[in-house]
């Protein structure tokens, strides 16, 4: 996946209305005591790329915006807070193309 912040909220299912916005990256080790858990409607608030994970998923997998269909979903779960403690690269901003 590229570092552009468009291309990453297109590939998650994101709000397409952020388009142009940049993002913050967190990249971090979930720690043993936090148990991942499946996305659900509530966790979507409603959002309309937002499908539940298929029968036997192991994780919940995100919906891909309409125009890169053809791109497979990417795993996703949630999980209660964590602290920076458990961050395993500094935290970046990713600029969106038109943010360049």
């Amino acid at each position: 996946m590229s570092l552009d912040a468009d291309d990453i909220r297109a590939r998650l299912g994101l709000d397409p209305n952020e388009e142009g916005e940049d993002l913050l990256l967190f990249v971090y080790t979930l720690p043993t005591d936090v148990k991942p858990l499946f996305p659900t409607i509530a966790d979507a608030q409603w959002h309309s790329l937002f499908r539940p994970a298929p029968p036997g998923a192991k994780w919940g997998l995100t919906m891909p915006w309409p125009e890169i269909d053809t791109e497979p979903p990417r795993p996703e779960v949630v999980h209660e807070p964590i602290t920076g403690a458990y961050l395993t690269e500094p935290i970046k901003i990713v600029r969106a193309r038109s943010q360049r």
